[in-house]
């Protein structure tokens, strides 16, 4: 399995900060013993800003997998209509006329015929990227 894209741009981040919570934990307990250079508020400080930047970075890489869950559901529904479309391709001169007018129910939403026979055919959103493109 590979690695998304968005991982190999989010992982450094996470690890550098996260490496940087762990080197202030670490400071915590020097502070305690008093070997720190540090005082508790700046250590505090730190620690809050890194816990601050990686929950930033946790929320958008949360984010930008719900946005490719869904880019992945709709490239699925598209594969599905297009191969609906190719079976009645392939079945229509061979179906019978009632076969035929539910073909066409499926895709046509709506009719309009206007003065002149000016026409308006109105395709259901699910067909449309295949038959107006």
């Amino acid at each position: 399995m590979s690695i998304p894209l968005y991982h190999t741009f989010f992982c450094p981040s996470i690890r550098g900060w996260g490496k940087q919570l762990n080197e202030l934990f670490l400071e915590v307990g020097k502070c305690v013993s008093g070997e720190s250079e540090f005082t508790v508020d700046v250590i505090s400080s730190s620690i809050d800003t890194a816990r601050m930047e990686l929950d930033e970075i946790n929320g958008r890489l949360s984010s930008y997998e719900y946005i490719l869950n869904n880019k992945h559901k709709l490239l699925d529904k598209l594969k599905d209509n297009c191969s609906q479309l190719i079976k009645w391709t392939e079945e229509f001169d061979t179906d019978t006329f009632e076969q035929r007018k539910d073909i066409v129910n499926q895709l046509i939403k709506i009719v309009k015929v206007g003065r002149g026979y000016n026409i308006e055919i109105e395709f259901h959103d699910d067909y449309k990227p295949f038959i107006l493109n």
